[in-house]
């Protein structure tokens, strides 16, 4: 297992281009993942399987662990095993099935945002321009996702991996990497093929949304995006919370 941790880390800093702190993340968590599986006699990562994980993470939260450093050890043992599948180390992937926990449930009262709803929310954007793959893939990456409004205006192209499917995003602290789903990558890979290019205006910020003028967009200008789409779905009143899984 040691040697195939190096080799993911090394793989993520050469080819994934991962920053210092998002690799100190992962090396941290899969340290930790390593000593309770060396604890477990288990030294080979094929012998990994998804009840394997689950006992994990149920080992984490008698710890006291919190919501949020589960989900983010889920990322990264998620983004670990597909690594390991991409490079022929495992033929099958034992997180495939595994659900990231609601972050602080308990600290909101919001109404939160059926199924039916979120889709009848981005039916609502409708058309083929770079206006609507833009508010399509930031509407659809912040519902899939759970990250912040603030976290999503911040983002960089190169936050984004569409091929292991997570973000990057970026704190005063600390980096935390978040996975997302097929519909969402799927948004955000139309809206960066057929459509950034055209909001860039001059010099380019790298900023991943960015408004007509080619600045990154701001909260004020997601906000009327948000309202404008609420509105004509007949949701007059949602807030950004409640789309948040």
């Amino acid at each position: 297992m040691e040697s195939k941790i190096l080799f993911f880390i090394h793989y993520m800093m050469t080819v994934k281009r991962a920053s210092k702190n998002t690799l100190e993340s992962y090396k941290r968590d899969l340290e930790a993942m390593k000593e309770y599986f060396y604890g477990q006699n288990v030294i080979d990562i094929e012998k990994i399987t998804a009840t394997s994980i689950n006992s994990y993470i149920l080992y984490l939260e008698k710890r006291g662990k919190s919501a949020a450093t589960i989900a983010r050890t889920i990322s990264t043992i998620k983004t670990f095993f597909c690594c390991m599948i991409n490079n022929g180390y495992v033929k099958k992937e034992p997180t495939e099935n595994i659900n990231v926990p609601e972050q602080d449930k308990e600290k909101t009262k919001t109404k939160t945002i059926s199924m039916e709803e979120i889709k009848k929310l981005l039916n609502i954007i409708d058309g083929e321009d770079e206006v609507a793959y833009r508010d399509k893939a930031m509407l659809t990456l912040l519902y899939d996702s759970g990250i912040k409004v603030s976290e999503l205006i911040n983002l960089k192209v190169e936050d984004i991996n569409l091929d292991y499917s997570y973000v990057t995003c970026h704190g005063a602290k600390r980096d935390k990497t978040v996975p997302f789903g097929w519909v969402a990558n799927k948004a955000v890979d139309t809206y960066i093929q057929l459509a950034r290019a055209k909001f860039v205006k001059e010099e380019d910020s790298g900023n991943l949304f960015l408004n007509c003028f080619g600045k990154p967009m701001s909260r004020q200008g997601f906000w009327k995006i948000f309202k404008k789409y609420t509105n004509l779905a007949g949701m007059d009143g949602l807030t950004t919370h409640a789309i948040h899984r």
